[in-house]
């Protein structure tokens, strides 16, 4: 008989970490295996019995019994920085009953691996006037008798043992104007993200400095989130969708007439500026949709937007924050990206992959989990909601703290540059971006 000792995913075998062998019931060496026990990767240690018959290459084996010990929450129990000796025996009532010893040397904290898994939005009504429910949003007053109807989901992150460590609520009120992100820890509000207009933040022709501070530009398509703790700001996300470009066919040639070749569309992609309040800088990002890559890299942590995963860096404290943010940045694809005209909630925005023989770039922001799960099919007070509402100059002012509701005409009013036609501020009839124009 053999007694094979290897690490597991619960019963799924990763590493071998030895084989003990001979007809003895008890190995007293002092060491009779090492590993690496990463808790990203594996949770448990896998003791299996083998009964081997036959020589070398052509002997068999057979599996007589085999069992798993929980390593996680002894890991998990103790302080880092320590070594710990602890005597474990595998759970009674199974064929195979191990009494063993592991010395556990110094811990070290390393990266978790967090990932979202959706729940499905509902429609509630969310009184405005109670802050139990909403958290430190300063929101308007709605009139008499009017009832604010939100669309609201709550997601769970777990960690790779599927184990639930927070709860993210979103909400949508048309009503309001306002969007919000809620998280939770142990049913307890340890993070809010909610929308901030141009009555909480300047326009860029406001301010002296421009690059070094927060403004808001609403022509371009803009819109900004604030990010709070239970210290107070801790973060502030300004987007705006860029690249956005019709494509234009070409024309063939004729006898005596040279053709003219087509422009290419895009679908463009959403540019971000984060600025941490608590750290004192500015982090700006242009997602690299146009290579089909999804993830991005935060201070403290990688998000996944299509996959659905957050990987939290050793360093970070901030977990419950930093989940805001991606909930944050995904809200604001949301908000932000351009939707065929007459577009309604509920309705999918896929459209023919192609044109003819031409292929239509798309993003699939319906396969993007954390895009999904902020509201991306649900009614939301986004970009093209303003405009398809309150026409083409419109622009949502979200003001709070017992005003009303502001949704604004800034046609006249000068904010900056808005980039020129490419802020895909404007709806067109394809998601895709037109024609690819060859």
């Amino acid at each position: 008989p053999k007694l094979q000792l290897s690490t597991s995913v619960n019963s799924k075998q990763v590493e071998v970490i030895t084989k003990l062998k001979g007809p003895d019931k008890v190995w007293q060496d002092k060491s009779l295996g090492s590993v690496l026990f990463d808790t990203r990767n594996v949770n448990c240690l896998k003791f299996t019995l083998l009964e081997c018959s036959g020589w070398a290459f052509f002997g068999s084996k057979t599996v007589v019994a085999d069992t798993t010990f929980d390593l996680l929450p002894v890991i998990e129990s103790l302080p880092f920085g320590q070594m710990s000796v602890q005597e474990l025996s595998t759970p009674l009532g199974t064929n195979l009953q191990v009494d063993f010893e592991v010395t556990i040397s110094s811990l070290k904290k390393g990266p978790i691996l967090l990932s979202l898994k959706a729940g499905h939005y509902e429609q509630a009504i969310m009184p405005e006037n109670l802050e139990k429910i909403w958290g430190p949003i300063p929101l308007p007053r709605l009139p008499p008798g009017a009832d604010n109807w939100c669309q609201v989901a709550s997601h769970k992150v777990v960690n790779h043992r599927g184990m639930p460590l927070f709860t993210c609520r979103l909400i949508h009120s048309l009503a309001l104007m306002q969007s919000a992100v809620h998280v939770f820890c142990q049913d307890k509000m340890v993070a809010v993200g909610h929308l901030v207009g141009t009555d909480q933040l300047p326009i860029p022709t406001q301010v002296s400095n421009r690059l070094g501070s927060v403004t808001l530009n609403p022509r371009a398509g803009e819109r900004a989130i604030l990010i709070k703790n239970h210290k107070g700001d801790w973060a502030i996300v300004v987007g705006r969708w860029t690249g956005y470009r019709k494509g234009v066919p070409g024309i063939a040639g004729k006898r005596g007439a040279r053709g003219k070749r087509g422009v290419p569309g895009s679908p463009g992609t959403l540019h971000l500026k984060i600025w941490r309040m608590d750290a004192g800088y500015m982090q700006e990002l242009i997602l690299s949709y146009d290579q089909k890559i999804y993830s991005m890299c935060l201070s403290g942590a990688i998000v996944d937007l299509k996959a659905g995963t957050v990987l939290i860096k050793e360093n970070c404290d901030d977990v419950a924050e930093t989940l805001a943010l991606a909930f944050s940045i995904s809200l604001l694809h949301v908000l932000c990206q351009p939707r065929p005209k007459g577009w309604e909630p509920c309705k999918s925005t896929h459209q023919a992959a192609s044109r003819g023989t031409r292929n239509v770039a798309t993003i699939p922001s319906e396969d993007m989990t954390f895009v999904m799960a902020a509201g991306f099919l649900m009614a939301t007070p986004s970009n093209h909601y303003v405009r398809e509402r309150y026409g083409e100059h419109a622009c949502a002012g979200c003001g709070g703290g017992g005003g009303d509701v502001e949704v604004n005409d800034f046609a006249n009013v000068d904010c900056g540059s808005i980039g020129g036609g490419d802020n895909g501020i404007g709806d067109d009839g394809a998601m895709g971006g037109g024609d690819d124009g060859a």
